[in-house]
């Protein structure tokens, strides 16, 4: 029998992006890393800046197993860093420096994490062009079935790169399209003692028919849609006519998830960040995405009542 993967803590960080020729940057996150670790991080990036400060939010002080493992989601990784090393060799014809190289390997981030809070399971990066962090949730759920670990640290992090019209073609979007960055992180374990929330179902469907049976199916039905309310998110590339065939499979009492975030590619892991430490009427919670041309991904949360709503 699979092993319910409860959500124990989340932490993030969001900035919507600058567009070019204003006279402010995207926020300098030096003072706040000082604040929260009480120390200086030297000579790392932005991206890394980004990483560690959403997952000391996330842990929040919280002692952890040590063999908590850490599992990074990214569809770019360092971009900025990567760009300007990128155009040193390439356009310029320079070697780039020691630092601007270890800066540019993704996977240096989960060093500086695991070093950060001790931590001495497996780091792991999951980098994938589209839902870079539904991939890395199936890793780390699968992992802590398998007793691989106890607990896991996910978290989804991407940075803004300028020009903003170069990241928008990157993206596939039209231009001036708002733009934004964030780290998002979730502390997952199969321990239910204080958890905020749960996984009740994430799972890959070949087509469309594939999904509407997932959703008509009655463990759905037993798990999701008869328990309260339902908050909603879809994938931007998911076109109005499939949208309303889902909402209609779903026949529930469900409501389009508001999302507060501009457009990057962690979207997904930020509403199930808010929808979990929001106050509001929706305890269920639906993430579909568009994964490849015809195949999708659901991934379903469910509230988890605190002694307070238990007791009311």
């Amino acid at each position: 029998m699979n092993k319910t993967i409860y959500i124990q803590q989340t932490g993030s960080v969001y900035f919507d992006a600058v567009e070019e020729g204003a006279t402010s940057k995207q926020p300098d996150l030096k003072d706040a890393l000082h604040q929260l670790y009480g120390q200086n991080f030297r000579r790392i990036d932005r991206y890394t800046q980004l990483a560690l400060l959403g997952a000391g939010k996330c842990i929040n002080g919280k002692s952890l197993n040590s063999k908590t493992s850490l599992y990074l989601a990214t569809a770019k990784g360092p971009g900025e860093n990567n760009i300007a090393m990128q155009q040193s060799l390439i356009k310029d014809k320079h070697v780039p420096k020691p630092i601007q190289f270890i800066n540019a390997v993704s996977n240096s981030v989960c060093y500086y994490i695991m070093k950060a809070h001790a931590l001495q399971g497996q780091g792991l990066l999951v980098s994938r062009r589209n839902h870079a962090f539904e991939a890395a949730l199936t890793l780390a759920i699968n992992d802590i079935r398998l007793d691989i670990c106890q607990s896991a640290l996910l978290g989804m992090v991407d940075e803004i790169t300028h020009p903003l019209s170069h990241q928008r073609a990157r993206m596939g979007l039209t231009a001036h399209e708002p733009l934004g960055e964030g780290s998002h992180w979730f502390l997952l374990s199969s321990n239910s003692q204080g958890a905020i929330g749960s996984i009740v179902g994430n799972e890959r469907h070949s087509n469309l028919e594939q999904l509407i049976d997932y959703l008509k199916s009655d463990g759905v039905i037993t798990k999701l849609l008869n328990k309260g309310s339902t908050n909603v998110l879809f994938d931007n590339k998911i076109n109005l006519a499939t949208r309303q065939t889902i909402i209609q499979a779903l026949g529930s009492d469900i409501a389009l998830h508001q999302q507060s975030e501009q457009l990057w590619d962690g979207i997904s892991a930020g509403a199930i960040g808010s929808f979990l430490n929001a106050d509001r009427e929706h305890t269920r919670f639906i993430n579909i995405s568009k994964v490849h041309e015809k195949s999708f991904q659901t991934t379903l949360v469910s509230r988890c009542r605190s002694d307070r709503n238990q007791s009311n």
